[in-house]
């Protein structure tokens, strides 16, 4: 599961034990243990599909946001519309151990670093490869164009930069946005969170 910066720190205070997903289809699993890196971990204790209009004031305060009105304005749904109501429990300052098909070796990591630098270096726009997995590290499943906008580049050249690290395994594109693969977590698992990034917005 993925989160933003702003979201990870209310993790770790206590204050934020659940979240809603407009998933197409279930990113984690009851019992699923995933690192909030650069540190902390939660594991998810329940995970249901209901309707919107069905989430409860409690769970929605829970999740980080302050009504219900603020989280369906975040969210872009109806009433109507399902979403994936995840609860979990943080586990401390631990770091999990990544599923097998997650891991990457330092060799592998390196060459996965190497080939980002290289792709940065002939883009002459600065480490884009890095910031846009961090991006959507941050903001899974947020519109194309409005991950483009924070980088200031226009949609369709993002678009095309995002096919390039697809290629490499570390993307998945989603009816809107995208989000990492387990081998693009894994690799900004190695790497580190780019602190230079500026401060994400919600997730």
């Amino acid at each position: 599961m993925q989160f933003t910066k702003d979201f990870k720190e209310a993790i770790r205070a206590g204050s934020v034990c659940c979240s809603f997903r407009t998933w197409p289809s279930p990113q984690a699993k009851v019992g699923g243990q995933y690192n909030l890196h650069p540190t902390g971990a939660i594991e998810v204790t329940a995970l249901r599909q209901i309707r919107f209009a069905d989430a409860g004031h409690r769970q929605v305060r829970q999740s980080g946001f302050p009504d219900t009105e603020a989280l369906r304005a975040y969210l872009k749904v109806d009433d109507n519309d399902l979403v994936y109501l995840v609860e979990f429990r943080y586990l401390g300052e631990v770091t999990v151990k990544v599923p097998p098909g997650q891991k990457l070796n330092a060799r592998q990591a390196r060459s996965l670093a190497d080939k980002l630098t290289r792709m940065d270096q002939r883009s002459g726009r600065g480490p884009w490869a890095h910031r846009t997995l961090t991006l959507i590290d941050q903001q899974p499943g947020t519109r194309a164009a409005d991950l483009a906008g924070v980088l200031g580049w226009d949609t369709a050249p993002f678009n095309a930069n995002v096919r390039k690290l697809k290629q490499l395994g570390l993307t998945l594109s989603l009816d809107t946005g995208y989000r990492l693969t387990d081998r693009g977590v894994a690799l900004l698992g190695e790497l580190g969170e780019l602190s230079e990034f500026g401060k994400p917005g919600q997730s």
